[in-house]
């Protein structure tokens, strides 16, 4: 049973990602969006699922004074969509 209800959320979650990933086409460039979820494991399967569309690769951006911060970004007319997430330690500041 737990299996299933498994399969069923990451098909929820894959769903989300693939709405959003077409919204995203009918977007212009230099926008941001925000989106929160409730609980920590409801980002990290959403993340997940983000990282899996066909459009991502890997980003990596390293401030002058910090450590690099490696996440994915979303191709999308010429332009990548970075995608963060406050998982691993991450936090919103």
């Amino acid at each position: 049973m737990i299996v299933v209800m498994h399969n069923m959320l990451n098909q929820f979650y894959n769903y989300l990602a693939i709405k959003l990933n077409g919204y995203f086409k009918n977007t212009s460039l230099g926008e941001r969006f925000y989106l929160q979820f409730d609980e920590a494991d409801q980002v990290g399967k959403f993340y997940e699922a983000l990282e899996n569309l066909p459009e991502t690769e890997k980003f990596t951006y390293k401030h002058p004074q910090g450590t690099p911060y490696e996440t994915f970004m979303i191709n999308h007319q010429g332009a990548g969509i970075v995608v963060a997430a406050t998982i691993g330690g991450i936090t919103p500041d």
